[in-house]
């Protein structure tokens, strides 16, 4: 939003990631924009930008402590009320609740001795635990696939020209949905059978960890094939590369798996 200093846009890419999360259903949240419907990220933060701009939301963490349910239901309308409203609500009353309790003094001192972005989504997730410590445990082993840390430290990079390359693939929706399309992943019959039919995958399941697990080895793989010819690229770098493919619609589209999440 124009109307915000530095360290306001940096509070605005924490709270735009911090509920960047779960938008699908039937029908699909949307909002519209000069009678443009737009949905997921976009919409998420045209729609806060939007109570930034009309001064119905601010960024101050005292705001965010004590906002409202009816309060976000009106920065977040659109044509059906949002999936997971009152866990996006307790997502924000925990950053207003922390940032006090810790005592930090701006958005910006947040970030301000991260070397890299990696570094950034490890103060993200340290700082800020019920927002952003993606984790999983299997067979004793800690997963940890930080999607939206790392997806917001991609965002916050732009701010101190901070080095993207030790970022893995950001283990989502769409993602793995255009890999399977590409014949990158394959899915065991009985999977993709209720993937296909948007049957839902349990958060947490062996499956969905798997699904998570083998986008971040397929791009990370492939990351280290095209190093050989591309020394520069990054696995960040492709990562974007899919999801930018995943909004063009095609025939060969395969849908995403349809898990209920607060982390994607």
């Amino acid at each position: 939003p124009s109307n915000l200093n530095e360290d306001g846009r940096v509070g605005f890419i924490i709270v735009l990631d911090a509920l960047n999360f779960f938008f699908w259903g039937d029908p699909k949240w949307t909002i519209t924009r000069d009678g443009q419907s737009l949905g997921g990220s976009h919409g998420l933060a045209h729609a806060l930008k939007r109570g930034v701009e009309f001064d119905v939301l601010k960024l101050e963490p005292p705001f965010l402590e004590a906002l409202s349910r009816e309060a976000l239901v009106d920065i977040l309308v659109a044509n059906i009320e949002i999936p997971f409203l009152d866990e996006r609500l307790a997502i924000l009353h925990d950053l207003g609740r922390i940032t006090r309790e810790k005592g930090i003094a701006s958005w910006q001192s947040i970030i301000a001795g991260a070397t890299d972005t990696l570094d950034v989504a490890q103060i993200l997730v340290d700082t800020f635990p019920t927002v952003f410590k993606d984790e999983a445990t299997h067979e004793g082993n800690i997963i940890r696939f930080w999607k939206r840390a790392q997806l917001a430290a991609s965002h916050l990079s732009i701010f101190r020209q901070l080095d993207r390359s030790r970022l893995t693939a950001l283990a989502d929706y769409k993602i793995p949905s255009v890999l399977r399309s590409l014949g990158i992943l394959r899915y065991e019959e009985s999977l993709a059978d209720r993937i296909d039919h948007h049957i839902e995958i349990e958060s947490n399941s062996l499956e969905e960890l798997e699904i998570r697990a083998h986008t971040i080895a397929a791009i990370d793989h492939a990351t280290k094939l095209l190093q050989k010819s591309i020394p520069s690229i990054t696995a960040i770098q492709l990562n974007d590369m899919f999801w930018l493919m995943g909004r063009k619609k095609s025939p060969s589209d395969k849908p995403h798996h349809r898990t209920k999440t607060i982390w994607y």
